[in-house]
């Protein structure tokens, strides 16, 4: 088949939407799939053109075998809604325009939402184009946005929610990443039976724990702390002021470290913060190409997974929660619903009730007291990724679906 991703968020960007991909389009080119990746100028999470590319009208590159067309983008990461919109529908138009030109026929449309207004783009190209439009959900839009409080305009509220519901009409499947979104979704009578859960996964190869004082002498962090780290996005969803509140009530431990490895919109208010406090016991580390990710991971000794504590979130199964189980780094899950239930059955990891510094940072003692418990649980945590969320499985399911 010839298939055509849609995707604002593509690397060399670091981000869950942009390892699944990447690792979806190249397994299915494996598969002997043509593969062609519509995409913008990298610019997440900082709102700033990634080394190694200027920012033009378009710009087309080879990627693993993989055709990949870059179309321009308004660069912003900002808390402003405004100039998110800027940045949205500045790849709608460019993807668009550049998309009718440059692409010849094609089989299937996979488009990434959010951002929910990609969809427009997706209908237009899969129409001028003659592929099947299939609509690839990792968090439902506008929902998350009012929820999160950026979207709060009653008429653009609903005209997303107008788009949105158009867009699950016209899509032939429409795939999403938890049961939670399949629920939801499935409220709607015309969506029965096109709806399917394509859970995100890991390359258990790619993802395997090496020699942690190696890793700690690399990054440059101490090789006899007690390391609680959250790698990823640095964003308002992640809600990160919580771990420094925790952060402040240990700081008599000289033994705990906190460390934040990624970027984003909340990094320098947090490292404000940080230096306020007089936080010493808290290290952040730079943004790392996926490739170092291992690395990186290899350095904890548990993994902080935090969010708000709103409704939306019980049915997020947050990527990088897949990549430390197959480290065997034992999980403190601040997130209630889908993924709390997963560390349940896998037993491996804690779950803390959202927002809460004094729940955090008992489950964080009691990780610190007992190594048994955290061989215990970063093994069950390896066993249960290899079993319910491989890479190679996923591929197949996706295909099959396609």
């Amino acid at each position: 088949m010839k298939i055509l991703f849609l995707t604002q968020y593509f690397p060399p960007e670091i981000g869950a939407p942009q390892a699944r991909l990447f690792e979806l389009a190249r397994g299915l080119k494996n598969k002997g799939h043509e593969i062609t990746i519509l995409t913008a100028f990298p610019n997440y999470p900082g709102g700033k053109i990634l080394a190694g590319y200027k920012l033009r009208a378009v710009q087309e590159e080879e990627m693993e075998g993989m055709r990949v067309i870059r179309t321009w983008i308004y660069p912003s990461h900002s808390r402003s809604f405004v100039k998110r919109l800027f940045n949205y529908f500045s790849f709608v138009f460019s993807s668009m325009f550049f998309g009718a030109f440059k692409l010849g026929r094609q089989d299937v449309l996979v488009c990434e939402t959010p951002p929910l207004f990609l969809g427009i783009s997706a209908r237009f190209l899969s129409l001028l184009k003659g592929a099947g439009l299939y609509l690839y959900v990792s968090d439902l839009w506008p929902d998350s946005a009012v929820e999160l409080g950026m979207l709060k305009n009653k008429l653009l509220i609903k005209l997303s929610k107008s788009l949105e519901l158009g867009l699950y009409r016209r899509s032939l499947k429409v795939i999403v990443v938890t049961d939670g979104i399949k629920k939801i979704i499935e409220t709607h009578t015309f969506t029965k039976d096109k709806v399917f859960t394509v859970t995100n996964g890991v390359d258990l190869k790619v993802f395997n724990p090496s020699d942690k004082t190696a890793a700690r002498k690399t990054l440059g962090l101490p090789p006899d702390k007690f390391i609680i780290m959250y790698s990823g996005n640095h964003g308002l969803a992640q809600n990160l002021t919580t771990v420094l509140k925790c952060a402040k009530k240990t700081i008599k431990n000289p033994a705990l470290l906190y460390v934040f490895a990624g970027d984003g919109v909340e990094k320098p208010l947090l490292q404000e913060l940080k230096e306020k406090e007089g936080l010493t016991n808290v290290v952040f580390l730079k943004s790392f190409p996926k490739k170092e990710m291992p690395l990186v991971l290899s350095a904890a000794d548990a993994a902080l997974i935090p969010l708000k504590d709103l409704k939306l979130f019980e049915k997020a199964l947050p990527s990088k929660m897949f990549e430390m189980m197959s480290m065997t780094v034992p999980l403190l899950m601040g997130v209630k619903g889908e993924a709390a239930e997963v560390v349940k059955a896998a037993g491996c990891g804690i779950n803390i009730t959202p927002e809460d510094e004094n729940s955090m940072e008992k489950a964080i003692l009691d990780l610190y007291n007992s190594k048994e418990l955290r061989e215990e649980m970063g093994r069950k945590g390896r066993e249960y990724a290899k079993t319910h969320f491989s890479r190679e499985a996923i591929i197949n399911l996706f295909e099959r679906l396609l």
